[in-house]
């Protein structure tokens, strides 16, 4: 009796280590249902009968318990892993719902996790003594700590398609594999072998780091481009505009010179040079970006004040940077002010104002944006920031949408929020903005 309950306990942790596992893996996290019960079920008899060895013979059946080689795995040959294999990966599918490609990859990736956590354990475990029970509560209590460690946020990288991610799986699930044929399932070969095995876990480690560089490298160069096909070809609409301002600009600079050295009143003359400057001011503040040393920024800064001027709304620029020398690129600043200015335009009522302000702070790039508002406190800001925050319902604080985002963008790239209240032209305006290396 104590072999089967030895038997029992060692499937039954292995059972719900794996579950969190694949949980993790597929959703981010664990849910206890009926469905989850069955998939518990049905692994741990996997588990239970891969051990049962049945002897037929007169005049009664004889059931025969294995331990030799189960201290890793609750399978000891190639046959029975593959098993397994198929056996977590229809569980998989039927449990979340997957389709056929996406569970393969999902049990991959749930088999890469779950090797090298049963290795590190055997390892930690077997240094000392060896305890099959004990060694698979350490695994249990090691894939419990990754729910709320920073590794289950990496996991929606692989969640993902990317063939760079798909690739770091199965090239860790061959090295792994190779590590349980060079050790024939036996623990006593792998603390014989600990060198072997951490030289081969370091060799994925290291693969896989270079691998996630290439990875972030080509998503930056992806970004980059995505954002030059979209505001490079804005600046010639930029340029087309201002050419055709110009002729016009002329005639008014001519008729106001004719006015000058004709009239007398100087009262009129005044007038005339206000009509001219009220019409001249904001075709100079669109000619401005055409001096901007990021085309692709400008390009951008365009787009928004077409929409802006479409709601009869006006953005003044304050532009004291070239963009160089920052560690951010294009993609983060334009990803950034394009939040800070879709919130800055919802926010604000026809005829009123919205500055955005560029510039260099130490060695850092400031890309803030301001626009009329109520007075806001330090707790009201802080509270916009949080996941599904919304001001729908308040026009003059409609002001929300992405800035759980822009604050992810801002901690990745180790920046700063700025948040203040502002005094403008005789009004409060709050002020939203990063801070970017």
């Amino acid at each position: 009796m104590i072999e089967y309950f030895q038997v029992f306990m060692q499937a039954s942790l292995d059972a719900v280590t794996m579950y969190v596992i694949c949980g993790l893996v597929a959703v981010g996290g664990i849910h206890w249902n009926k469905q989850s019960l069955l998939w518990l079920f049905w692994f741990l008899l996997f588990c239970c009968i891969s051990q049962f060895t049945f002897i037929v013979s007169e005049p009664a059946t004889i059931v025969e318990v294995a331990f030799e080689n189960y201290d890793l795995l609750p399978v000891n040959s190639w046959e029975m892993l593959i098993l397994l294999f198929l056996t977590v990966l229809i569980l998989n599918s039927s449990l979340f719902k997957t389709g056929s490609i996406e569970a393969i990859f999902m049990t991959v990736l749930s088999f890469v996790i779950w090797i090298i956590v049963r290795l590190m354990s055997v390892v930690m475990v077997g240094l000392f003594l060896q305890h099959s029970l004990l060694d698979r509560i350490i695994s249990l209590l090691i894939v419990s700590v990754l729910i709320i460690s920073p590794i289950n946020k990496l996991l929606k990288v692989f969640r993902g398609r990317n063939f760079y991610t798909k690739f770091m799986m199965f090239n860790s699930f061959v090295v792994l594999i190779f590590i349980l044929a060079f050790t024939n399932f036996n623990q006593a070969l792998v603390l014989e072998n600990v060198s072997f095995v951490f030289v081969a876990l370091l060799l994925i480690i290291s693969l896989n780091l270079w691998i996630l560089n290439e990875q972030r490298k080509n998503l930056v160069q992806e970004n980059r481009l995505t954002v030059i096909e979209q505001y490079l070809p804005v600046i010639d609409d930029l340029v087309t505009e201002m050419r055709a301002k110009q002729h016009e600009f002329n005639n008014k600079l001519l008729a106001i010179s004719g006015i000058v050295e004709t009239e007398n009143d100087v009262k009129f003359i005044r007038e005339k040079v206000r009509e001219y400057t009220e019409y001249a001011l904001p075709k100079l503040a669109i000619q401005q970006l055409l001096s901007i040393d990021d085309k692709v920024m400008a390009g951008f800064l365009y787009s928004k004040m077409k929409l802006a001027e479409w709601k009869k709304i006006k953005i003044v620029t304050e532009i004291k940077t070239d963009f160089r020398g920052f560690q951010s690129n294009e993609y983060d600043w334009i990803e950034a002010l394009g939040i800070l200015l879709d919130n800055a335009i919802e926010a604000t009522l026809p005829l009123e104002e919205i500055k955005v302000t560029l510039k260099q702070s130490g060695e850092m790039l400031e890309l803030s944006v301001s626009n009329p508002g109520d007075y806001m406190t330090n707790r009201e800001f802080i509270k916009m920031f949080e996941r599904g925050y919304s001001t729908k319902g308040d026009k003059r604080r409609h002001r929300g949408y992405g800035l759980y985002a822009l604050k992810q963008l801002t901690e990745q790239h180790s920046g700063k929020i700025i948040t203040k209240n502002e005094e403008m032209h005789g009004h409060n305006y709050v002020t939203i903005g990063v801070l970017l290396p």
